[in-house]
């Protein structure tokens, strides 16, 4: 089998392209992370996360009934994602005696 050399054109973009990905790769890490997008993406890697997630914007932020909003929160409750911050998952699950 014969090999193939690469040519000068080719090895000039392979390295261009080698440093613009370095460059990428440093810029990123060097990038503020906005706490929304944190948030969003730890609940989301929750397995509990999706579910939860669209129960709570489709069921309880949406319905116009309140009762209809009560019943789905309580159901959703018990999926809150354990990425949350304790104290919002004391406002989902707040179960008053």
């Amino acid at each position: 089998m014969a090999e193939q050399s690469s040519s000068p054109t080719d090895r000039h973009l392979a390295d261009a392209a080698t440093a613009l990905a370095r460059r990428w790769v440093d810029e990123a890490a060097q990038a503020r992370l906005d706490p929304a997008a944190q948030r969003l993406a730890g609940v989301l890697h929750d397995p509990k996360g999706l579910p939860f997630t669209l129960g709570f914007v489709d069921g309880v932020m949406r319905p116009e009934s309140t009762a209809a909003a009560a019943s789905m929160l309580h159901r959703v409750a018990p999926l809150a994602p354990d990425f949350l911050p304790w104290y919002l998952r004391r406002l989902v699950s707040d179960r008053r005696a």
